[in-house]
C-alpha cells in the first residue's frame, strides 16, 4: 500500500513539474492515503464494508512503528510532517501488526 502511495504521489509530481508551474493540482498523501483506503473501497463497491475505521466495518489495518531508525521523529512535529514521512518512509521494518478482519497475524518481524 505504502509503495504505491508513493508511486503515485511522485508520478503526480514529476507530471506536474513537466507541464510547468500552472499545473498546481497533484496528488498528494492526503488524498493518495484516501485512494489506498476508502476511494478503494468505493470503487469496489466495498464503501459499507471495508475502508475505514468504523464500527460495523471490517477491521483490516497495520499498525507502523516509526520509532525505527529509518525515520526521523522530532519533539513537538506536526501530525501531518509524520503522516507524510511515514508515507513516504515507511516500510516492513516498520510494521508492527498487521489486523485481517479483526484478526491480529504474526508481525513481520517476530
Amino acid at each position: 500500500m505504502f509503495n504505491s502511495m508513493r508511486t503515485g504521489v511522485i508520478s503526480s509530481l514529476a507530471q506536474r513539474n513537466h507541464t510547468g508551474a500552472n499545473y498546481r493540482e497533484h496528488l498528494n498523501f492526503k488524498h493518495a492515503f484516501y485512494l489506498a483506503t476508502k476511494g478503494g473501497a468505493v470503487a469496489l463497491n466495498l464503501g459499507e464494508e471495508i475502508g475505514m475505521l468504523k464500527s460495523g466495518f471490517r477491521f483490516d489495518a497495520v499498525v507502523l512503528d516509526g520509532g525505527i531508525d529509518n525515520i526521523d521523529i522530532f519533539p513537538n512535529e506536526a501530525p501531518e510532517s509524520l503522516f507524510e514521512k511515514l508515507c513516504t518512509l515507511a516500510d516492513d521494518r516498520n510494521v508492527r501488526w498487521v489486523f485481517v478482519q479483526g484478526k491480529k497475524l504474526k508481525s513481520p518481524q517476530s
